[in-house]
């Protein structure tokens, strides 16, 4: 079947989220209406980036690839999005499998299960298109592990990719469909996402999502493990063990910018092209995920330091253009009914990422959009990333306990304290607020 552009996601009950350190609850935004029993939610998605097809995956003709992604909360069905954002050709699917995964390119016996596409097991997406399976019934644990395997009859070039997986995937070196195969015989390793954006699961009891947006700081780089590590994998790991029923996906980009795309000079670097800004992407990359509740946006940082490095000077931005940007990303959030936070900036003095990426007229700017982040500014709370990671005795720098060695992104260690400094009350009462005053605007 030939698959539409785009696909609506359906209006989902008021929910609660998170709180940040600055919110006081009110008690009384506590009492919501009866909510559904069960609705669809994100547990796992990946902001699409366009690759140069040098730097590519090619995929051959009739060849399998087996991609494995971590959910958060669990549920009974879930279904699948596959993107062809940025490929120049049709993107056919000859078959799509999903199962638990036990280890490497091997799945739990028992628990592969056929996808279809509005009834059909094959799928055509155009250029510039995407599709989102039909529901498929599969018990799916909390932080289960799933595979995620697509025969690909005339091979593709993976064009529309996610950079940073920080996980092994895998592609058979046999020909055929082995989508249903219980392990992939000699698979060849690869690191990326390609063509898979996004897992959502019907949830029994209410749940809702929150979506992590921004740069390499919610990406990950800088961890030395696996892709689980990003603080949005472990504030996840932390609400599931406190039994709060929210998802926390990742659509973090590896040198994303708030306020701008790819200049010209960039391109190539980063391992492929860093993407939309954070402004262009937002409405794709955030609200249309399914049961989103609440955004927390960490980003801003390359706005600073890429002029002079990565683009030009003439790109430099003042404070005022960095917390106008965060304004209008929850003027849109506020809009669709949900809520936003924001996250302050952490230091990088002594970034090794290029000469001219840190400069104290730089350092000044973020220091004044922290203030004013602290102060206040039409977002419903913040959360204070750069007093967590800053050196108590030079400010300006990362701690050494939590630098990965470039002096700009957090090693585990610090991953672990930006997840564990974001609270966990037992009610969200801003969220379920923010989502009843969007609804009436």
């Amino acid at each position: 079947m030939v698959i539409n552009k785009s696909f609506a996601v359906a209006a989902f009950p008021l929910l609660l989220c998170l709180v940040a350190l600055s919110i006081t609850p009110d008690p009384g935004l506590a009492r919501q209406p009866p909510r559904s029993a069960e609705q669809w939610v994100a547990t796992w998605t990946a902001a699409p980036q366009q690759l140069p097809e040098a730097q590519a995956q090619h995929f051959d003709r009739q060849q399998t690839i087996r991609l494995v992604v971590r959910a958060t909360i669990g549920g009974q069905e879930l279904r699948l999005r596959i993107s062809n954002l940025y490929g120049t050709t049709p993107l056919n699917i000859g078959a799509a499998h999903v199962a638990l995964r036990t280890a490497g390119a091997q799945i739990v016996p028992g628990t592969d299960r056929p996808l279809t596409f509005g009834n059909q097991p094959t799928a055509s997406i155009p250029s510039g298109g995407s599709v989102l399976s039909d529901a498929v019934s599969l018990d799916v644990p909390s932080e289960a592990d799933l595979a995620i395997s697509l025969f690909l009859p005339d091979g593709a070039l993976g064009t529309t990719a996610h950079v940073l997986a920080r996980q092994t995937n895998y592609a058979a070196t046999q020909t055929g469909d082995l989508t249903g195969a219980n392990e992939l015989p000699a698979p060849r390793p690869f690191r990326s996402w390609p063509f898979i954006t996004g897992i959502d699961v019907r949830a029994a009891t209410p749940a809702a999502a929150v979506v992590a947006f921004g740069d390499s700081l919610v990406d990950g780089d800088g961890s030395t493990t696996d892709g689980n590590q990003r603080w949005p994998n472990l504030l996840a790991h932390r609400l599931i063990a406190a039994d709060e029923p929210l998802a926390v996906v990742n659509e973090g980009i590896i040198a994303n910018r708030l306020l701008r795309g790819v200049a010209p000079e960039m391109r190539g670097k980063f391992g492929g092209i860093p993407g939309d800004s954070a402004l262009d992407r937002f409405d794709r990359d955030v609200l249309t995920q399914a049961g989103v509740r609440c955004v927390i946006v960490r980003t801003g940082t390359n706005d600073l330091g890429f002029p002079g490095s990565f683009a030009s000077l003439g790109e430099s931005v003042s404070a005022a253009d960095i917390l106008a940007g965060y304004r209008q990303l929850a003027a849109r959030a506020h809009a669709r009914g949900l809520a936003l936070f924001v996250t302050t900036i952490p230091p990088f003095e002594g970034a090794k990422i290029a000469p001219g990426y840190y400069s104290e007229s730089k350092e000044r700017v973020r220091q004044e959009v922290n203030a004013r982040i602290r102060h206040g500014g039409g977002f419903d709370g913040f959360f204070d990333f750069d007093a967590v990671l800053r050196d108590p005795s030079d400010p300006a720098r990362i701690d050494a306990r939590y630098d990965s060695g470039d002096h700009l992104h957090p090693n585990d260690i610090g991953y672990r304290v930006l997840a564990d400094s974001i609270p966990l009350p037992r009610l969200w009462p801003r969220c379920a607020a923010r989502q009843t005053r969007g609804a009436k605007s």
